[in-house]
């Protein structure tokens, strides 16, 4: 299956049907990196996709993690007062894909792309750390991030979250900063998850 098929078909799904609304962004989503040579995307590539699909979730429900993705879903799966990247159309529709444009072609690759550590304006490396400016940029009242507690420096301050997040949580906008450490427990998380409208970590 192609790439662009799989993200319309999760746009698809997100949106329960918005097949017109989820062509529009997938044609944003290409101008940004189709003909255009495979490391030199840069993050204002990805503006216009993010004026087109903004984020909607309201304040105290934003949700950032390092390094603890699959137990931050597990608990976003069950918690529904929170949202990480991954829970917004956009996330959604992209997480874990690879996709790349090469100069002169109106084709979109899968294979032969560069990796994260390949060049700093990959598109697949530029798409994150935009989309995770803009959400953060959305964050209001008390934010939350979910750290791995069981590494010897939880925080990493190469992290997309220390580079691109971290750093635009602004008072007074956002209230607090709720850091969540976690070492690979689900107990607390199974605990903690079925509580309803009590914000993205009240019960940690």
């Amino acid at each position: 299956m192609g790439v662009q098929r799989r993200i319309h078909e999760r746009c698809e799904e997100f949106t329960e049907g918005n097949k017109t609304g989820c062509e529009q962004i997938l044609g944003v989503f290409e101008q940004a990196y189709v003909g255009k040579p495979s490391c030199d995307v840069p993050l204002s590539a990805y503006d216009p996709l993010m004026t087109t699909v903004p984020f909607t979730h309201s304040c105290n429900k934003t949700m950032f993690w390092s390094e603890t993705k699959d137990l931050v879903h597990e608990y976003t799966s069950r918690n529904k007062d929170c949202f990480t990247l991954e829970n917004t159309l956009l996330g959604h529709c992209l997480d874990d894909l690879t996709w790349c444009g090469k100069e002169g072609s109106d084709e979109t690759f899968t294979s032969g792309c560069p990796g994260w550590e390949d060049c700093v304006n990959s598109p697949v490396r530029s798409f994150w750390n935009r989309a995770s400016a803009g959400f953060a940029d959305h964050a209001c009242g008390v934010a939350s991030v979910m750290l791995n507690g069981s590494l010897e420096k939880p925080f990493d301050p190469t992290s997309v979250f220390a580079e691109f997040e971290l750093n635009r949580l602004r008072a007074p906008k956002v209230t607090r900063l709720n850091v969540i450490l976690v070492a690979g427990e689900k107990s607390q998380i199974d605990k903690c998850s079925p509580v309803q409208n009590m914000g993205c970590a009240a019960c940690f």
